[in-house]
């Protein structure tokens, strides 16, 4: 059952199951929120919290057939361009209705994009292109189930706010669990739907490809089984990456050929586990497997798989690195993740070339990388104060000279990435 808001699943607080591939479970990541309840944990009051302005709101238009039934998002004015490095888009939680939100760190100036109406206590997923298009999913606020969570997984809208425009609905019938999927070119998204009767498998699980103008085409269908997910696509855009998990429990990671819709594995593993959190970056595809530690509990840790050859690799332990978990992947031109913190504060970690390097620590607790600018200077990520995180994380972002600024919030934020 879904709470009045839900931790962030790339932290691995997650819903559906992945793999072992070898002898360590992989997990993916998905761009959703589950998990108990929870309240914005409050941030550095030593920093600055900007106050969001709005603007007078827009009528909203439609791509695509149909209309929702469901009150329209309405649209702020177009934001004031962000800095030369970008701004931060995040949805800002409320039980009836989220608000998108545009926040430049340089100005420290955040004006609402959107108010997005939706079922009462289901968030908005979404995810921003390489255009600064957002593209979000909501679950409609008439929808009429006995199983709101199951519906919610088929029934929920996909919406695209183009820059300088107001929401547009593209299609229904999505999982909101999953925030859409770009490609690099920001002309179309992929997105999941998972249909269950019962308990059991999945009665059918599809990936479609979306675009702008909201005309969709199914890229993979199945039926009986745990789930499926998109990954990520390759860099020209003409693959894509997906998981799926049997009825049985084997998962294999796999690729698509968007045009032809030819199929073929990348890695397969055995004994699935609880999904924890996947990013694909640099040709690779950054997870998380379950290390054992004889009778003790399994350590989380990330695993690189490279995308052409199937390869895998762990990072060697560190000082920046710890010895307990490490969660969060995320790509910017280098992967970075998150690790547990112990008794003392630890930064985000980054794994490069030349080593294993913390950034800038936090007073306390440790920090969670979410979404690097696309120039590497930025990192937007989340700060928790223990693991396993008992509160909602409290939104930040990194500056390049090692400088910290808070995200200012009243809620619980999802961050969507920057434009």
């Amino acid at each position: 059952m879904n709470k009045p808001r839900r931790f962030p699943a790339a932290l691995g607080l997650s819903l559906i199951a992945l793999v072992v591939i070898g002898t360590a479970a992989v997990a993916g990541y998905v761009a959703s929120q589950s998990g108990d309840d929870a309240t914005t944990e409050a941030g550095n009051p030593n920093n600055p919290r900007a106050t969001p302005t709005s603007s007078p709101t827009a009528e909203p238009t439609r791509a695509g057939e149909g209309a929702s039934p469901t009150p329209t998002p309405t649209a702020t004015s177009t934001p004031a361009p962000g800095s030369a490095n970008g701004a931060l888009v995040y949805a800002e939680f409320g039980e009836q209705s989220d608000r998108i939100v545009s926040f430049d760190p340089a100005s420290g100036t955040a004006s609402e994009v959107a108010a997005v109406p939706h079922f009462p206590n289901y968030g908005i997923t979404g995810s921003v292109s390489s255009r600064g298009a957002v593209a979000f999913l909501s679950v409609p606020t008439d929808l009429n189930s006995a199983n709101v969570d199951q519906a919610s997984y088929s029934q929920s809208e996909l919406w695209l706010i183009p820059p300088g425009g107001s929401p547009a609905l593209l299609t229904a019938g999505v999982d909101v669990r999953q925030a859409p999927v770009w490609n690099n070119a920001g002309d179309a998204v992929a997105v999941r739907s998972v249909t269950y009767d019962g308990d059991g498998p999945a009665e059918s699980a599809r990936i479609d490809l979306v675009g702008a103008d909201g005309t969709a085409r199914n890229l993979v269908s199945r039926s009986n089984v745990n789930t499926i997910a998109a990954l990520g696509f390759n860099e020209g855009g003409d693959t894509l990456y997906f998981a799926e998990t049997a009825a049985g429990g084997v998962t294999i990671i796999q690729r698509v050929d968007v045009e032809s819709g030819a199929v073929s594995e990348v890695a397969r593993g055995g004994d699935y586990i609880e999904l924890i959190s996947w990013r694909v970056g640099n040709g690779q595809l950054a997870a998380i497997v379950l290390e054992p530690q004889g009778d003790a509990e399994a350590l989380r840790r990330v695993v690189t798989i490279d995308l052409e050859s199937g390869s895998r690799s762990l990072p060697e332990r560190s000082d920046a690195i710890g010895n307990g978990n490490t969660f969060s992947p995320a790509w910017g031109r280098e992967l970075s993740f998150a690790a547990e913190a112990g008794a003392s504060a630890r930064g985000v970690v980054v794994l490069g070339a030349d080593g294993v390097r913390q950034l800038a620590q936090p007073g306390s607790g440790f920090d969670a990388p979410i979404a690097w600018t696309r120039d590497g200077s930025l990192l937007a990520g989340l700060h928790f104060e223990q693991f396993p995180p008992a509160r909602a994380g409290s939104a930040f972002i990194l500056l390049s000279d090692g400088g910290r600024v808070d995200v200012p919030a009243d809620a619980e934020v999802t961050i969507l990435g920057w434009r």
